[in-house]
């Protein structure tokens, strides 16, 4: 395995990454079924190590608390990861945070109400954005590896459990 990922390296790294802004319009309450309110969830992808085979690997980093631009400049690993299998690097903004923001985001100093801000929104955003976006370009069978720290680490291990249909594994740390 390390002889492959050094193989790889060179020509899929962090330091060659291209991420592209892509949007993804989802819901903002997952769980009405009377409320077709949307907002446009912003994902980070690069396609420098993918193969371009249909039905390949997505290795999806399940963003957390702050722009996702932030956690895509400090997660060398997932193109070593993409790069060993000629995979995806997809970065998922969370809700509220970044450029994703519902309407009723409250404005900058303006308190700290989130009506529609909890984990199970959250995995629902994630969940459409791979059941919707992700397979569309990528292929109905891709395998989706979800990645996350702290936070974003539950995130990836719950999406992983609440959606093993759409998430073939689940790498959590902190």
């Amino acid at each position: 395995m390390a002889v492959l990922l050094t193989r790889l390296a060179a020509a899929c790294s962090f330091a060659n990454r291209s991420l592209t802004t892509r949007w993804a319009e989802v819901q903002v309450d997952q769980f009405s079924l009377g409320d077709d309110e949307t907002f446009e969830l912003r994902y980070l992808v690069d396609e420098s190590c993918w193969d371009g085979k249909q039905d390949g690997a997505v290795i999806m980093y399940t963003g957390n608390e702050g722009p996702i631009t932030d956690f895509a400049e400090n997660c060398g690993f997932l193109w070593e990861i993409a790069g060993a299998v000629e995979g995806v690097v997809v970065f998922v903004e969370m809700r509220y945070f970044g450029k994703s923001l519902p309407r009723d985001a409250p404005a900058p100093g303006a308190g700290q109400r989130y009506p529609h801000l909890s984990s199970p929104q959250v995995l629902s955003d994630f969940a459409q954005v791979i059941s919707v976006d992700l397979r569309k370009t990528y292929g109905q069978r891709s395998r989706v590896v979800a990645v996350g720290g702290s936070y974003g680490g539950m995130l990836a291990a719950w999406l992983r459990r609440q959606h093993p249909d759409l998430v073939v594994g689940a790498y959590a740390a902190s």
